[in-house]
């Protein structure tokens, strides 16, 4: 069922630059925002982007990337159990950017798998095998979280629920004075539902989106679809609409940049549009800007 094609990330000078470009730009963006990134790694990582933006020739060579992959990696010592999806991935794509140039310097043949494709697909098999085999989310108690803190959804659900900003803010309420107890195993709150039905549309939304991302897997993972020239409307359409649903800025830029490096025979006006929405999510990043949500 998986066919991954061949690709070649520096298949021509323009396109090669354009796409170190964008992705030593997500890096820097993450290096400057990412609130898990200790505070050595963030101040080396941003000076490795700094110096590729600043001595293009750098982006060509190897041992820059490895060093830039190095330096990220360090991050996981302090921080392995709570690093985000994303981050891993931004590290497995700056080794491949690595690798890419090390081929190069060394006269050796591409590879013969789509690294960038595979990259999407494994990550969303087990992204929606987690959200199966994981209670905590199958359950819909992980969305009725985000919902309740306002982290989700708010001005959506004010609309469909008369009393959903005073659930938010006696659960925001409740959540502080847990938090504060000394005694946190004897302390019980009584929480407020928004409205009835509330925990059903959580479930349900839960059961969806585990669909949705099964379907982006299949997508990526079935060679007829993926090599499909409206692919990139099943990959614009994933991003804005989970960025409706959820502002997860860093993930969105670095899913459209890595489709950007796994098709490169994309139409121009699709590499604009992919372009230009990775570039949209790195600035309500830095801008730390929320809209419709």
């Amino acid at each position: 069922m998986v066919e991954l094609n061949r690709v070649t990330a520096f298949e021509s000078l323009s396109s090669a630059a354009v796409r170190k470009y964008l992705m030593i730009t997500y890096v820097l963006v993450l290096c400057a925002t990412h609130s898990g990134v200790t505070d050595g790694v963030r101040v080396w990582g941003a000076l490795f982007c700094l110096a590729g933006l600043f001595l293009p020739w750098l982006l060509s060579r190897s041992a820059f990337w490895f060093a830039l992959a190095f330096t990220l990696s360090l991050n996981l010592i302090y921080n392995y159990a709570d690093a985000a999806n994303h981050f891993y991935l931004t590290i497995y794509a700056t080794l491949f950017f690595a690798l890419e140039a090390y081929r190069r310097e060394h006269g050796y043949e591409g590879t013969t798998i789509n690294v960038p494709r595979a990259l999407i697909v494994i990550a969303f098999l087990f992204a929606t095998l987690q959200k199966i085999i994981t209670p905590y989310f199958a359950s819909g108690r992980l969305l009725a979280d985000y919902f309740l803190n306002g982290n989700s959804l708010y001005k959506t659900l004010s609309l469909v629920f008369a009393d959903h900003p005073e659930a938010v803010e006696h659960f925001v309420n409740a959540y502080h004075d847990v938090a504060a107890s000394p005694a946190l195993g004897e302390t019980s709150v009584a929480l407020i539902q928004p409205g009835d039905g509330f925990v059903e549309l959580a479930r349900g939304l839960a059961l969806s989106i585990v669909v949705v991302e099964f379907l982006v897997f299949a997508s990526f993972a079935i060679g007829r679809v993926f090599r499909h020239e409206l692919m990139p409307l099943v990959v614009l359409g994933f991003v804005w609409g989970t960025y409706y649903f959820r502002p997860e800025f860093g993930f969105y830029a670095l899913l459209c940049i890595l489709f950007f490096l796994s098709r490169p025979d994309l139409k121009t006006h699709w590499k604009v549009l992919i372009v230009a929405s990775a570039a949209a999510f790195l600035a309500f990043d830095v801008g730390d800007i929320e809209v419709l949500t």
